[in-house]
């Protein structure tokens, strides 16, 4: 178990795992347009995938944080425009496969 996430974040991540919800996919999908921040991430499930962000926003930095380390993302440190630097997340090879490949399986 990565040691950066915390046992609540990954509680979570197991009861959506569970319930057949995948929130990594709707993740790559919205990458799919570009790079974003963790925070427009956020912002944007929050519209499409409410259940995933209900107890805060903090929840989704765990789950970009295991997506890079299992090489669907990306992400680097970029200033966008006179703002303050922010973590931005850009859609890997891996993860346009994966998402080639959940486009390719039959609705549940």
């Amino acid at each position: 178990m990565d040691p950066l996430i915390s046992f609540g974040a990954m509680l979570l991540i197991v009861c959506i795992l569970m319930s057949g919800i995948e929130p990594s996919v709707s993740i790559l999908r919205l990458l799919r347009t570009g790079s974003l921040s963790g925070y427009q991430l956020a912002r944007l499930l929050r519209g499409v995938r409410p259940e995933i962000l209900s107890d805060g926003t903090g929840l989704i930095y765990p789950m970009l944080q295991h997506m890079e380390c299992e090489k669907l993302i990306s992400a680097a440190w970029k200033r966008p425009g006179r703002g303050r630097r922010c973590r931005c997340y850009s859609l890997t090879s891996k993860g346009r496969r994966l998402l080639a490949r959940q486009a390719d399986e039959p609705s549940r």
